[in-house]
């Protein structure tokens, strides 16, 4: 997993209004979505692609996924 990615998660398990907003864009499916988290990400001054996602859909482990799913770190 990419750092930035990494420190997207932490900025996601630590800040309840940008998690929300993550959580929106994952309503928006997967395309649209993956698109929204990064222009948030890129909002909140952080470069993600694509490819940062892609790389680690099978590395994330359980508690990555419940902080982007809305469960808590």
């Amino acid at each position: 997993m990419s750092e930035n990615l990494k420190q997207f998660f932490n900025l996601l398990a630590n800040n309840p209004e940008i998690k929300e907003k993550a959580l929106t864009c994952n309503e928006l499916g997967k395309e649209k979505g993956l698109l929204a988290l990064i222009e948030l990400a890129k909002e909140q001054g952080m470069e993600l692609s694509e490819a940062d996602f892609k790389a680690s859909e099978e590395e994330l482990s359980e508690d990555e996924l419940g902080a982007v799913s809305g469960g808590g770190m």
